[in-house]
């Protein structure tokens, strides 16, 4: 669709394609007419206007990272409840899922195996 100048809505792509689509001008800044402000508002809210700005070609935002990263998720590490309470550690949150540092995590590591 691209390669015959045909109308397109949206599409995926990545860092080459899209510079090479900017320059031949087949993309719109969604800046142009308010079309991030009029039907993006959720997108802006749920990522922030830094990751979208990340997408900016010499000032203007022609698309929006993908949201592959953000759907991922934070790490984690499930420790049994036996072998917290053996190195004595206190729960912040009786029977919640525990939200701890990365200087946390290495503690408890560090207790648990020495």
């Amino acid at each position: 669709m691209l390669t015959g100048n045909e109308p397109l809505d949206i599409f995926s792509t990545l860092g080459g394609l899209y510079i090479q689509c900017i320059q031949k001008g087949q993309l719109l800044g969604l800046e142009e007419d308010d079309l991030l402000q009029t039907y993006g508002q959720g997108i802006i809210d749920a990522i922030g206007m830094e990751y979208i700005d990340a997408c900016r070609v010499e000032g203007v935002s022609y698309g929006l990272p993908n949201n592959r990263d953000f759907a991922v998720g934070k790490g984690c590490f499930a420790v049994s409840t036996d072998l917290l309470e053996e190195i004595g550690y206190k729960f912040k949150n009786t029977g919640e899922i525990e939200h701890i540092t990365l200087d946390e995590v290495h503690e408890i590591f560090t207790k648990i195996n020495p």
